[in-house]
């Protein structure tokens, strides 16, 4: 199968919107619904789509299947994806198994969910989100997939279970480090000054045990907080305004919050802090570029769940305006990924041999023949790769196997 249009992201997303409709209508048929939700996690795990998907994690995963090295990410995610690249005995299919488990984690979020989380889950993430956690930025997925399970733990009452799921998220991704930080806006109203101390505890412990690969987290501050450069940054395809999507969602969610009844005091924390952070990340954008707008993602998902926490309680009617408001910031949200998208159509901006559009399955499509879909042979085989001076993904270099160019 091939889209040429990208159609199936604006499909998947209205197949999001009826998926909220029938399961406010039946939610006690939630093993039929679940499996209503199963073609979505079908366009991630079949597709040969999704920026990063052969530019970086096939390539690590292929290097590290002829080598035995480790793949150079997190722990959580280099022992996942070696399991599964064990499993498989295909980089290929090693990849879409980190799929599956992406699409596992969400369905486990839906399973326990109720009314709120349903509210967030499909009127913003899955518009704004899915596709590109479950396609591109694979290992951030899985970080923010845990911590929505933390946070579902957490709004139960649950804070051990939460705790340990908070913990696991920066092995998987360090970025999660950025959006626990900014739950703890909500967690103190809930918790006081018990849970704020419990959140930068854990925080300082996955700073503490990330720290045993010291390289890596100095080289993810780097990305994040250092000067931008041209190989990353002709990937903003809003140089103007980079990462403004991404604000103005904040923007959209913070003032559907100011809307509700809540108090005066809540509503000024988490204007100054939350509004804080995005103008910080905002600035860090048009000085840093990608790690900048990286950040903003990361605050506009972190925004919506901290909303919902503190707005627990009020009555449906009470919280209409905070709902509109994420409907509309999961709109402008696909809309400007959607946007995207289409600009990079067959990778003509980021020179990557997966962009989003075209859409293609694995059965159909091959970025490196002879074939990519099995063991691999022995000599003259995709894809060893060096960085190249004109593309921020990678190029053919047979010579440089046994090195880390990503």
């Amino acid at each position: 199968m091939t889209d040429a249009l990208g159609l199936i992201y604006i499909a998947g997303i209205l197949w999001g919107y009826v998926l909220f409709y029938l399961w406010e209508r039946v939610s006690r048929r939630r093993g039929f619904l679940l499996l209503l939700f199963s073609p979505l996690v079908l366009v991630v795990v079949l597709r040969y789509s999704g920026t990063d998907t052969y530019g970086v994690y096939e390539v690590a995963l292929w290097h590290t299947f002829r080598t035995g090295l480790p793949t150079g990410f997190e722990v959580g995610s280099d022992a996942l994806f070696r399991l599964l690249l064990g499993l498989t005995g295909s980089p290929v299919w090693a990849v879409r198994g980190v799929g599956v488990f992406f699409g596992l984690l969400l369905t486990l979020f839906l399973w326990r969910s109720d009314s709120l989380e349903r509210r967030f889950f499909f009127l913003l993430y899955v518009p704004a989100f899915f596709f590109p956690h479950g396609m591109m930025t694979l290992r951030t997925g899985l970080a923010l997939a845990l911590l929505l399970l933390a946070w579902q733990e957490m709004r139960r009452g649950r804070a051990v279970p939460a705790l340990g799921l908070a913990v696991l998220a920066p092995f998987f991704h360090i970025s999660a480090l950025v959006v626990m930080g900014l739950l703890a806006v909500g967690e103190f109203w809930r918790w006081g000054r018990r849970g704020l101390w419990a959140l930068g505890f854990l925080a300082l412990l996955g700073l503490v045990l990330m720290g045993f690969d010291a390289e890596r987290l100095v080289d993810k501050v780097h990305f994040y907080l250092g000067p931008g450069d041209d190989a990353r940054n002709f990937l903003i395809l809003t140089p103007q305004a980079p990462g403004g999507s991404r604000t103005l969602m904040v923007g959209l969610i913070l003032g559907g919050l100011l809307l509700t009844p809540i108090s005066l005091r809540k509503k000024l924390l988490a204007v100054a802090l939350l509004g804080g952070a995005m103008a910080l990340f905002q600035g860090l954008a048009y000085v840093t570029g990608f790690g900048g707008v990286r950040l903003l993602e990361l605050a506009a998902f972190a925004t919506s769940l901290v909303a919902l926490r503190l707005t627990e309680g009020l009555s449906e009617r009470e919280i209409r305006r905070l709902t509109l408001a994420l409907v509309l910031a999961g709109v402008l949200g696909g809309a400007f990924n959607q946007k995207n998208f289409w600009e990079d159509w067959g990778g003509r901006i980021s020179g990557s041999l997966s962009p989003f559009i075209p859409y293609h399955t694995v059965w159909n499509y091959d970025p490196c023949p002879p074939s990519s879909y099995h063991r691999p042979r022995e000599e003259g085989i995709c894809p060893t790769l060096t960085p190249s001076p004109t593309s921020f993904f990678l190029v053919l270099d047979p010579s440089l196997l046994g090195l880390y160019p990503w």
